[in-house]
């Protein structure tokens, strides 16, 4: 399937590769977590009638501005918090004229942060709503869940109840999200 994803989304890997030149250990972890997203992601979107040519590019893209952020574990020597990531991404993205994907790189993150729990818990982000809108944006947001950046589980997707357990952590609105979605796309398994 990676060929198949390289074959038809050359621009995207050229410029994955262009933004990462010189930083291969980021891109290490970057290129398999993105893959697996779009391998699953664009399963989900033909089954559910998505732009299945756009959730393939928005899920190789959701992940591009991890690098200006400080997530050590993997790589990234940024000064920003982590979950900048998505902010970082959509002004990159929409710099370089990927400006659908770009709300998808804002908004991937969780299950999607509302404006009224940025600025009740005091998040370092913009105080506006990141929330997946589009059943494409939903796609790669749900996949995204599934799979970590830990070097062991790349490319394995985690378990319902693992996915479960995360996002509980983030609140009863977020855990709301993650079993609509749930019941919405099924089990990945």
């Amino acid at each position: 399937m990676v060929g198949v994803l390289m074959k038809h989304n050359k621009d995207v890997y050229d410029f994955i590769y262009k933004i990462y030149e010189n930083d291969k250990c980021v891109l290490s972890f970057l290129l398999p977590h993105v893959e697996s997203v779009a391998e699953l992601a664009v399963r989900l979107a033909e089954k559910h009638g998505a732009d299945v040519d756009f959730v393939c590019r928005a899920s190789l893209l959701h992940d591009i501005g991890v690098f200006m952020t400080n997530a050590t574990k993997i790589g990234c020597r940024g000064i920003s918090p982590y979950m900048q990531h998505g902010v970082f991404g959509k002004i990159l993205l929409e710099s370089y004229g990927f400006t659908r994907e770009a709300t998808v790189a804002l908004t991937h993150v969780g299950a999607g942060i509302t404006a009224k729990h940025i600025i009740e818990n005091s998040l370092p982000l913009p105080p506006i709503d990141m929330v997946p809108k589009t059943l494409e944006e939903e796609i790669v947001s749900y996949v995204d869940l599934f799979f970590s950046k830990r070097p062991d589980k790349l490319t394995v997707p985690k378990t319902v109840e693992e996915v479960s357990s995360d996002v509980k952590r983030y609140g009863d609105d977020s855990y709301k999200v993650f079993e609509k979605w749930h019941r919405k796309f099924g089990d990945l398994q």
